[in-house]
């Protein structure tokens, strides 16, 4: 899931004149668990789509690069993603779904065929690790590589990769036909290993960096995960052993995927922007 607001605010000045610079960043992201209304199921526990309920008491949040993309049309093949060429399958949020299971982004795909979109980086940022989504949702600081100085640029789409994401709770069943007696802790765990393919969020906007705009940008950046996450998750298939559930790469695979999958789907990826002058 993905959305955008769209804020602008113009103070009294003139654009930035030769010489200085084009604009600059002022970024900052929120990240938070938060359930939805109408699946609060008493004692902390949320409906889950398949009657199940789940309680999460620690949930924690890593980031990769995000990175703030331009994106132009180069001559060539073109890439449609409502019809994916042949080796690919459903196609949403900025990526398809390869058959060797990898998760391939649109520029790629455009830049196999011969031509399409292609990309470029317009800034990079980076995030503290261990984000807790737990804690009040308050504003991270997000710090630019190499700097927040911005060169001329439209940029429209933002890239929110995520490369550790931590969740332990407990589930139960809501049915009054059980599938499993009793209460399960569980716990899922993603860890994308350096080279590998992490789930990008993707937030589509509409930022130009000119002479003729404000040039300070205050980018907030909103990331938002809820139950939504383990809706698809056969829980009852997993609590046949007494352990606990663990989802992982190496354990609870099918289940782990799935939650993997819905993070890129489910998720809610805001970005607010205001811009002033100086």
């Amino acid at each position: 899931m993905r959305r955008l607001v769209w804020l602008m605010v113009l103070a009294s000045g003139c654009a930035l004149g030769p010489g200085e610079p084009m604009g600059t960043l002022e970024p900052s992201l929120t990240v938070r668990y938060a359930a939805e209304p109408g699946r609060d199921a008493g004692d902390g526990f949320h409906r889950l789509a398949s009657d199940f309920q789940v309680r999460v008491t620690r949930a924690e949040l890593s980031l990769g690069t995000v990175e703030l993309v331009e994106r132009s049309v180069s001559g060539g093949g073109g890439f449609d993603p409502a019809h994916p060429p042949p080796g690919y399958g459903l196609c949403h949020n900025g990526h398809c779904h390869a058959d060797d299971g990898r998760l391939v982004s649109y520029e790629d795909i455009a830049a196999e065929l011969g031509g399409g979109v292609q990309s470029r980086t317009v800034v990079a940022l980076h995030g503290p690790e261990a984000m807790n989504l737990l804690a009040d949702a308050g504003d991270n600081a997000l710090t630019c590589a190499p700097d927040c100085v911005l060169s001329a640029a439209h940029v429209e789409r933002i890239h929110v990769p995520v490369s550790q994401l931590h969740i332990e709770g407990a589930v139960r069943d809501g049915r009054e036909s059980l599938r499993f007696t009793g209460t399960r802790p569980f716990s899922f765990d993603l860890t994308v290993p350096a080279g590998g393919v992490a789930p990008v969020l993707t937030a589509e906007v509409d930022v130009s960096v000119d002479r003729e705009t404000a040039p300070v940008i205050h980018l907030a950046l909103a990331l938002e995960l809820g139950p939504a996450l383990f809706d698809r998750v056969d829980w009852a298939a997993l609590a046949v052993q007494p352990d606990a559930i663990v989802l992982s790469s190496t354990q609870g695979t099918d289940a782990y995927a799935e939650v993997r999958t819905s993070l890129t789907e489910r998720a809610s990826l805001d970005a607010s922007i205001e811009r002033s002058f100086p």
